[in-house]
């Protein structure tokens, strides 16, 4: 069964965002899949643009998926995030060579009407943890 998403706006502090190259950063709008959907669901509604989408990667690197942060709020994590950690590798394989950290980024995202039902009850913005840092970095930013 193919998941229905919706399309939630990206909102970035005034100070600007930290998310180190994260899906947030290259798009206003991400494709937001409801709390509990499974990445199967996810696959599936992707699938019916195997054919006609040029570059289906870039389409799934705005997907995002809403997870639980119990006992806390959810976040919204990507959907796909070995896209992201392959790029880092690609791009850095030295830094990434051990894998890496995800984290929030500073950026939010808040969707239309249906935010609250999607959300399991939060009606208001949820934190996107989208940046992906080596554990270098993290060891380096955390001292």
């Amino acid at each position: 069964m193919s998941a229905t998403p919706l399309y939630a706006t990206v909102l970035v502090p005034a100070y600007g965002e930290s998310t180190n190259e994260g899906m947030s950063s290259r798009c206003d709008q991400l494709t937001v899949f409801k709390l509990g959907t499974t990445r199967e669901e996810i696959d599936a509604y992707y699938k019916r643009f195997e054919k006609r989408a040029k570059n289906l990667d870039a389409l799934k690197m705005r997907a995002a998926v809403i997870v639980s942060n119990a006992p806390f709020h959810p976040i919204v994590v990507p959907a796909y995030k070995e896209l992201f950690e392959e790029e880092k590798r690609r791009k850095n394989p030295a830094e990434y060579e051990g894998g890496g950290h995800w984290c929030a980024g500073g950026n939010f995202c808040e969707g239309d009407s249906r935010w609250k039902e999607w959300t399991g009850g939060c009606d208001f913005p949820l934190s996107i943890h989208d940046r992906y840092e080596s554990w270098a970095m993290y060891n380096a930013l955390s001292i």
